[in-house]
């Protein structure tokens, strides 16, 4: 019997033994969360960036749940990649994990990666993505001296993810100079 079941994305992965798995996930009703998993030899492991849906069997034991009856909804697909199109998503993924706080509700930020997980992910979406992260944590720069920069901003702080992942057209220069 479940206690609660939710969504989330997994941002941290460690192997405790041969197949027990401590995981940290920002799911959507729990945010920020550490959970344990002992895997049987028919389940697949969980990786970073897989988004899934479960449940929590148990409660806390030393702010750790037990989850159960996990599904993969989509995963950041490797193959297709080029190398720094999967370090940027592992950096976003990175950011997340270190600036969110546990049992702070943040809802916009699940719903951003998990539009994300959703697209064809590309370098240009990873880095619209991650400055509207930035805009939902603090705020994004209102000055810059590129009017087109200005211009990207301003869109970002009015827009919701699924109108700024249609954005395309960016080269890599500007992309570069946004991730910074």
């Amino acid at each position: 019997m479940s206690l609660f079941k939710s969504k989330g994305i997994v941002l941290k992965k460690k192997k405790l033994w041969e197949k027990e798995f401590l995981y940290t996930l920002f799911s959507y009703d729990f945010w920020k969360i550490d959970v344990m998993k002992k895997l049987s030899s028919k389940e697949k492991a969980l990786d970073i960036g897989y988004d899934i849906n479960f449940e929590i069997k148990h409660a806390k034991k030393n702010g750790i749940s037990k989850i159960a009856n996990i599904k993969i909804l989509s995963e950041f697909d490797v193959k297709e990649k080029d190398f720094k199109t999967i370090q940027d998503y592992l950096w976003l993924i990175f950011r997340i994990y270190s600036k969110t706080e546990k049992n702070i509700p943040v809802y916009e930020i699940y719903n951003i990666i998990n539009i994300l997980n959703k697209k064809d992910i590309t370098r240009e979406k990873i880095c619209l993505t991650e400055l509207k992260l930035i805009d939902t944590f603090w705020e994004l720069p209102e000055n810059h001296n590129d009017e087109t920069m200005r211009k990207i901003f301003l869109f970002i702080r009015n827009n919701n993810i699924k109108d700024i992942l249609r954005l395309s057209g960016i080269d890599n220069e500007k992309i570069t100079i946004l991730q910074q």
